[in-house]
């Protein structure tokens, strides 16, 4: 019987790594200049994806026809102007804003649109697991852990690995590492209940800006990976800001402070949405170096094809090692 098993992982690893995977263009960048520079050489080539992307605008809810990596078939992408307000300060921050006359009207918030109406994946989730195929390339039996238990992208990952970990933050409702009755299980990124070096790859997606003490759950994230380890994470982020802007914090009688105007997220688990204490900046490639990284690569991409569109999409691998570097 241990034989038989044996010989499934091993035709399964085979066939994982001779299928043939789809390419999308992805640009690495490390610091603060190296992306000015970059946006420098490619800024005739986004200003023609901006008009594209206005070129697609329509009434309060429209669809783009690409192919959906995640389904592999050519799909009818939902778009409508959710969160709009939320594109208009990326297109200030990127200095989109004076393009066209045409961008003073409402835009799509690109990054959390484009849902596929078969696998129900934004454009942001199904970025996140053709980037996971095709650059990390992680085994079908990898040690993964992934800090979400309750969304699409959760079975799509589950039904990939099935060996991935999963949690979500239940707070005190139920102990650190135990289930509730649903069977999910409770994690703090400030204090994994996971041994040091239990996983090869961490999976963290719209969540450090929601965490106060954001350096100690990369610490936790560092501790808890192996020795070559690898956190692919996704953050709303700021390109051109070289340090963070603290949004809010948690002050010596454990209060929350805000610094700036509350802005809250929508949370899978609460109907109350959660707060984002950190706007981040390149600052955050030195603090996950403190935390025990020892590289860190911004992954810019933008896909037609693909329908990986608007000025966000920006997400990063932070390795654990120096070896065996992508």
């Amino acid at each position: 019987m241990k034989d038989t098993f044996n010989l499934k992982t091993l035709l399964q690893k085979i066939r994982f790594h001779l299928s043939p995977k789809p390419h999308l263009i992805i640009d690495k960048t490390h610091s603060f200049e190296e992306h000015a520079a970059y946006l420098k050489k490619m800024a005739a080539e986004n200003t023609r994806r901006r008009q594209y992307e206005l070129s697609l605008l329509d009434k309060e809810a429209f669809t783009v026809s690409a192919y959906c990596y995640v389904c592999k078939k050519i799909t009818q992408f939902k778009v409508d102007y959710s969160y709009s307000e939320f594109a208009y300060k990326i297109n200030i921050d990127l200095n989109f804003a004076s393009l066209s006359e045409r961008q003073k009207q409402k835009i799509p918030f690109w990054r959390e649109s484009l849902a596929c109406p078969l696998c129900k994946l934004n454009n942001r989730q199904r970025s996140i697991i053709q980037i996971i195929e095709q650059e990390i390339r992680p085994e079908p039996d990898s040690a993964i852990y992934l800090t979400e238990s309750v969304t699409y992208l959760y079975s799509i990952l589950k039904a990939r690995f099935p060996n991935i970990c999963s949690s979500e933050y239940l707070g005190d409702t139920v102990p650190l590492g135990k289930k509730n009755a649903q069977e999910i299980r409770n994690e703090d990124l400030t204090q994994l209940s996971f041994a040091n070096e239990s996983f090869d790859l961490i999976l963290c997606f719209e969540i450090f800006e929601h965490i106060a003490d954001f350096k100690k759950a990369f610490q936790e994230c560092s501790r808890v990976l192996k020795k070559d380890g690898q956190l692919f994470f996704s953050i709303p982020f700021h390109p051109n800001q070289k340090d963070n802007l603290l949004r809010a914090r948690i002050n010596q009688q454990g209060q929350i402070e805000h610094i700036l105007s509350p802005e809250y997220h929508g949370d899978p688990i609460s109907h109350l949405g959660c707060l984002v204490y950190t706007d981040f900046g390149w600052k955050i490639v030195e603090q996950l170096k403190n935390a025990g990284f020892a590289k860190i690569e911004a992954l810019s991409f933008w896909s037609k094809k693909y329908a990986y569109l608007g000025e966000g999409l920006i997400s990063f691998i932070a390795h654990k090692s120096r070896d065996n570097l992508i």
